[in-house]
């Protein structure tokens, strides 16, 4: 199944990038794609679905991730 949408966040604190996981993960039925740490203190989530569903949890992510946000 092909998804419309994609969202990528990335932070600059892995302990914050596994919370906005989290709650990416449980505010809408997305598809994971990627959630890794990329380089030493950066993590970067990729995901996938429908344009709500990848709206509902990109705000989610990003109230998560907070101050520790570098890219949306």
């Amino acid at each position: 199944m092909l998804e419309p949408a994609l969202g990528m966040i990335e932070f600059k604190s892995i302990a914050k990038g596994i919370l906005a996981t989290d709650a990416i993960a449980k505010k809408a039925p997305i598809k994971i794609l990627s959630t890794n740490p990329v380089c030493p203190g950066k993590y970067l989530i990729i995901f996938a679905g429908e344009v709500a569903d990848v709206e509902e949890s990109m705000n989610a992510g990003l109230i998560a991730g907070g101050d520790m946000v570098i890219n949306d």
